[in-house]
């Protein structure tokens, strides 16, 4: 009889064992499934943006291209909800410049995305170009492309399945597990258009028009159409405070108006901006979806071809205690403004209202 009763607990204590293995065998594939189904969330979500757009505006639309003569070379830093240690940090370098007698622009930007501390990371390097038209004296019409590669990178080593975790010492019991394939690289397409003249501007872009594939494994595959169009909508211009107008102008206020929708994602942004001599100002408002999203508050100075700016985002949603808010970090060199391009120019003055983008 005991015999009996000791077999019994024997496999009952195995069936037990079993059952548990079958359990963290289930709850790593289950966990693996919810990573991926984030990750395509995260693929449907909005690109980076950066509040300081007028700092990299090709980043938005590639017909921005090409708004100085001599070199403009621009360099971003943004790092978003600090509070949740390293959430989203965003780097960006681009240059850009315009031949007049081609009546061309080209320009070139490298960007990094680096979301969750690296857990999730997108890289991309770009081309532009951007051709101008003259339909009306003093009325000009940019038409710009841009194309390029971008991938996707998940950070396997930063993630901890349960039957990772040693049960008497509460570490890590086995090596860090790496599912393959942890990167994907794809084509990336985008167009814009710009109309301006000295006092307001208007330009409309749309990004990754071919739809790329940026999925790493095929979860949900037959229900996957592709990385959303991004819609974007810029409006703003320039109102001179002094008797003079063009490349010396040193006093102006700029209202700016951008939108832009990916998927079922929508952003409004309304800022305003002040120059006053070498130095600049601006406030801000951006609304997420149907939420308040932020309060932008940058401030800068120029000298020379240097052009430096920061900016505050004050998280106004619920995250607000938690978040710390955004940083971002910008600094330009515009070659126009050194004295030999002055020279070759001859004073000559721009005929927009780009002078918060220069």
């Amino acid at each position: 009889m005991l015999k009996y009763v000791v077999l019994s607990v024997l496999l009952l204590v195995s069936l037990a064992k079993l059952s548990i293995k079958l359990r963290t065998v289930m709850l790593k594939k289950s966990i693996v499934f919810y990573i991926f189904v984030f990750l395509s969330a995260l693929g449907y979500g909005q690109d980076a943006v950066f509040s300081q757009y007028y700092a990299a505006p090709v980043k938005f639309n590639p017909a921005f291209t090409g708004l100085t003569q001599m070199p403009l070379i621009n360099l971003n830093y943004r790092n978003q909800w600090p509070g949740f240690q390293k959430a989203y940090v965003t780097y960006n370098v681009g240059y850009s410049q315009f031949f007049e007698k081609k009546h061309s622009g080209v320009g070139l930007y490298v960007q990094a995305d680096n979301a969750g501390n690296g857990l999730y990371v997108t890289n991309e390097v770009k081309g532009l170009y951007a051709y101008q038209l003259e339909p009306t004296k003093d009325i000009f019409l940019k038409l710009g492309i841009e194309a390029g590669v971008m991938s996707n990178h998940v950070g396997w080593e930063k993630l901890l399945f349960p039957d990772d975790i040693d049960p008497k010492t509460g570490g890590s019991g086995q090596p860090v597990e790496v599912i393959d394939p942890s990167s994907k690289t794809y084509l990336d397409i985008g167009a814009g258009v710009l109309l301006y003249n000295k006092h307001f501007y208007v330009g409309y872009a749309m990004s990754h028009l071919n739809t790329p594939n940026n999925q790493l494994l095929d979860v949900s595959q037959n229900l996957y159409e592709g990385l959303p169009i991004r819609f974007n909508v810029q409006l703003g211009g320039q109102v001179s405070l002094s008797p003079n107008t063009g490349v010396s102008e040193k006093f102006y206020i700029s209202p700016n108006i951008g939108w832009f929708k990916q998927s079922d994602f929508s952003q409004l942004d309304l800022d305003v901006f002040a120059g006053f001599g070498r130095f600049f100002a601006g406030l801000g408002y951006r609304h997420a979806q149907s939420n308040r999203d932020a309060v932008k508050v940058s401030a800068g100075l120029s000298e020379g071809i240097f052009k430096i700016g920061y900016s505050y985002d004050y998280t106004l949603s619920a995250l607000t205690n938690a978040s710390a808010g955004s940083h971002e970090i910008s600094l330009i060199f515009n070659f126009d403004q050194s004295e030999n391009a002055k020279r070759k120019r001859r004073n000559a003055k721009y005929r927009d209202c780009f002078g918060l983008f220069r």
